[in-house]
């Protein structure tokens, strides 16, 4: 083939490429937006749009640590260079192992949005590290959409029936 032919093939091809980039862009859906979460004892607090946030059960803060069902918050931090927040707990081992998306969540105290999309790896799945035994640390992994969770922010923590306000983030 002559190098003429070469050239005109990539010219079709990147043409071709151009156009298909060209009819995507603009066509995004907007994302949810967060709303205010309700504060009233006496309702269910929701995080806005229905689409990634549910509304979630009014939770006793917790009096003490270890709470009623043996569960310790062990600290909060993030990974993936902040695109994951890492919370880091002790429990119950049968407690824990039946927590999933929804179970455990933050709320920013000063935005009110709700963070708790577990991401899920192709290989690993869902990043929710179970105990093997009572005591033994676990983790959960939630994201931290446009890096809306910084370090120095205040937040409420929910793991299961324990919940912990006004944590402060190192």
């Amino acid at each position: 083939m002559s190098a003429k032919k070469i050239g005109a093939i990539i010219c079709i091809l990147l043409a071709s490429m151009l156009a298909v980039l060209a009819a995507g862009c603009g066509k995004e859906e907007p994302l949810p937006a967060m709303g205010k979460v309700e504060t009233n004892p006496n309702q269910e607090i929701s995080g806005g749009s229905a689409a990634r946030y549910s509304k979630f059960p009014v939770i006793p803060v917790a009096a003490s640590e270890p709470d009623g069902d043996n569960v310790t918050l062990l600290g909060v931090g993030f990974s993936g260079d902040n695109a994951y927040i890492m919370v880091a707990y002790t429990g119950n081992k049968d407690l824990i192992s039946r927590w999933v998306q929804d179970d455990v969540y933050i709320v920013d105290e000063a935005t009110m949005g709700v963070y708790k999309d577990i991401p899920v790896m192709p290989i690993k799945g869902p990043l929710i590290g179970r105990p093997a035994h009572d005591g033994q640390p676990g983790y959960c992994m939630l994201m931290n959409y446009y890096n809306g969770i910084k370090s120095g922010s205040v937040v409420t923590v929910v793991l299961g029936n324990y919940k912990r306000e006004h944590y402060v983030i190192p």
